[in-house]
């Protein structure tokens, strides 16, 4: 499906963005300290990962756990657990507790410090980990994804490893990031630097309205499904799309994410120029107070719908970035949803898909969707049989789709139809 981007890439952005001071991990006696190959004298580790709403998903165990599924974010210090069932099911001993901030209207919120954990996935092991133990699951990122979420893998894995990120294989590559030797057919090479543990680069050159910026200081974020997030506030207004819808953006650590979206007509970004790209703008409220003044210079940060379309390399040891492309992907178009419908996938098998929002004015709105509606049949198709990110593709399939779905309200099954419409 050509062109087709699910909905929920443009409101999990900067979900994860974290601030807070971490205690020093603990060292286990036998064990060496931090994250190593768990087969000694490997020159290259692997690790497969699903892609899910553009966010990569990691098989991951913690000490003794069952297999769990943790997010792979380079905008995130720690390792966090999200599902808060799992504090008694591990047996987590809490150190002590700590306040942690993030985009959203609410004071930051506390979370506890459990220390000196064995976290395995691939062929790594972490040795002596300190996780970060949310009190309430504030994401609910699994029912954005649609499979069980447990937690998030931070910047400790990308600073002791050069990690490819290869979209198109869904696989990993995990190595010595001294012995790391770049070669042109590898791709483009971006300087890369760190700014409390965030890696960032400078894009250099972004137009709309027929003006451009350059310079743009960005963050690479892994653990983002957006593709161009911007704060407006540290942008020229010239440069701000004249068309931009209201909406709600996503949920963070600390509350609902309002803002708009609009679309920027060129991003330049590692020498390949993206057109008509969809960028977010969180309200000023509720981004530009979770940062000091030294973050004044930050203009926002490019996520998973533009990193996607690459084979990524980070490399912190050498501040370097690398993207080679991916033929197949670099040049599909950027959309979003063109319905209004903000679903959540439930249940236990997460195969029930409720309506938990619907956009004022939009083409659901105008054809009778309420919230808490539960889709039974979409386009002629059992809903149950299908994944919250088929729903998506479909209802950002193309302006003049139509889509036919029964909804259960009330006890009472409802059959209302749209088309859709493109709102930016």
């Amino acid at each position: 499906m050509k062109g087709c981007k699910k909905y929920l890439l443009v409101f999990l952005f900067l979900v994860l963005g974290i601030t807070g001071e971490i205690p020093a991990c603990l060292a286990q006696k036998d064990k060496p300290f931090g994250f190593n190959p768990i087969r000694k004298k490997q020159n290259y580790t692997f690790c497969p990962f699903e892609l899910r709403a553009n966010l990569i998903v990691v098989k991951t165990v913690v000490d003794n756990s069952d297999t769990l599924n943790f997010i792979l974010d380079s905008g995130v210090q720690s390792i966090i657990i999200l599902d808060t069932t799992l504090r008694k099911k591990l047996n987590l001993k809490i150190a002590r507790e700590i306040s942690i901030s993030g985009i959203g209207e609410a004071p930051p919120v506390t979370a506890s410090i459990s220390l000196g954990h064995t976290v395995k996935f691939g062929g790594i092991a972490g040795y002596g980990q300190n996780i970060v133990v949310l009190e309430e699951n504030f994401l609910n990122l699994s029912e954005y994804l649609g499979m069980p979420v447990h937690g998030i893998l931070g910047s400790d894995v990308f600073k002791r490893f050069s990690v490819e990120i290869d979209y198109n294989t869904r696989q990993l590559t995990f190595s010595d990031p001294y012995k790391y030797r770049y070669k042109k057919h590898k791709g483009v090479a971006i300087p890369l630097h760190l700014e409390r543990t965030k890696p960032y680069i400078t894009v250099n050159r972004l137009e709309s309205n027929g003006e451009k910026i350059e310079n743009l200081k960005l963050v690479i974020d892994t653990g983002g499904a957006h593709s161009l997030l911007l704060n407006q506030e540290s942008l020229p207004p010239a440069i701000i799309p004249h068309r931009l819808s209201n909406g709600y953006l996503g949920r963070g650590l600390n509350g609902n994410i309002e803002g708009k979206l609009g679309r920027i007509d060129l991003l330049r970004f590692a020498n390949h120029d993206f057109k008509n790209v969809i960028a977010s703008f969180p309200d000023s409220l509720v981004f530009d107070s979770k940062f000091t003044k030294e973050h004044e210079l930050r203009h926002g940060s490019i996520g998973g719908e533009i990193l996607k379309r690459f084979v990524v390399t980070l490399n912190y040891s050498q501040n370097l970035m690398v993207l080679k492309p991916i033929k197949k992907t670099l040049k599909k178009p950027f959309e979003s949803d063109m319905s209004g419908l903000d679903l959540r996938a439930t249940g236990k098998d997460f195969k029930t898909f409720e309506v938990s929002a619907v956009i004022p004015n939009s083409v659901a709105h105008q054809a009778g969707v309420l919230p808490g509606d539960k889709v039974i049949i979409f386009n002629n198709k059992l809903a149950n049989f299908m994944t919250i990110n088929e729903l998506y593709e479909q209802l950002c399939k193309k302006e003049g789709h139509l889509i036919e779905m029964v909804v259960l309200r009330d006890h009472r099954l409802i059959q209302v139809s749209f088309r859709l419409r493109r709102s930016i």
